[in-house]
C-alpha cells in the first residue's frame, strides 16, 4: 500500500513540511498546557488555490479548547498571528470567557512562530482586532410614508371634515 503523503501534489507535499517542521520549531514553547501545531492538505490544494494553513493550539491531552492563533498561506508567502486580546475576544464572544493564557508563554510562543514563518520568506502581520462572530444589528427602520398613504390620508381627513360639516347643518336645520 502506497504512503499517502506520498501522492501529495508539490503545493500540500510543501505545506505538509511547513507543518511539520513548524511543529519542530514550536514545540519548546508551549502555552499552559496547549502547543502549537499548523495543519497540513490532506492531498491537495488544488494548485495551491487551498494553500491556505491554519496556526492552532491545541491541548497536550486532547481535552480543551483548540485555538486558531493565525494562518499562513505558502503559495501567496503571507502570515498573519494573532495576538492574545484577539483571542481573548474571539474566547469571550464565543466561550463567554477569556482563554486564561499566561501572556508571557504566549509572546514566547507568537515570538518563535513569527521567526519560523519569516524563516520560510512569508511575511508577517500581526492581528489585533477580529471580526466580531455576533450578525450585526438590524438596521434601524424609519417610517417611510408613500406619496399614495399621503394621498389617501388628505382625501380622508377632507371627507372626515365634509361629513362633520354636513352633520352640523343638519343638527342646525333640525333646531
Amino acid at each position: 500500500m502506497t504512503d499517502p503523503r506520498l501522492q501529495r501534489t508539490k503545493f500540500a507535499a510543501r505545506a505538509a513540511t511547513l507543518a511539520d517542521q513548524f511543529q519542530n520549531a514550536v514545540e519548546e514553547y508551549p502555552v499552559g498546557v496547549h502547543h502549537g501545531v499548523m495543519t497540513a492538505p490532506e492531498s491537495s490544494t488544488g494548485g495551491g488555490v487551498q494553500a491556505l494553513q491554519h496556526i492552532r493550539l491545541v491541548p497536550r491531552e486532547g481535552e480543551g479548547r483548540t485555538y486558531v492563533v493565525g494562518n499562513a498561506n505558502r503559495v501567496e508567502r503571507f502570515a498573519e498571528v494573532r495576538t492574545l486580546e484577539y483571542l481573548d475576544r474571539v474566547s469571550q464572544e464565543r466561550f463567554g470567557e477569556p482563554t486564561g493564557f499566561n501572556p508571557v508563554e504566549y509572546a514566547q510562543f507568537v515570538a518563535a512562530a513569527e521567526q519560523f514563518l519569516e524563516m520560510f520568506g512569508l511575511s508577517v502581520t500581526r492581528a489585533t482586532h477580529p471580526p466580531s462572530l455576533r450578525p450585526p444589528p438590524p438596521e434601524p427602520r424609519q417610517f417611510v410614508v408613500s406619496k399614495l398613504a399621503i394621498v389617501a390620508i388628505v382625501i380622508w381627513c377632507m371627507a372626515l371634515v365634509a361629513i362633520g360639516l354636513a352633520i352640523g347643518v343638519a343638527m342646525k336645520k333640525g333646531h
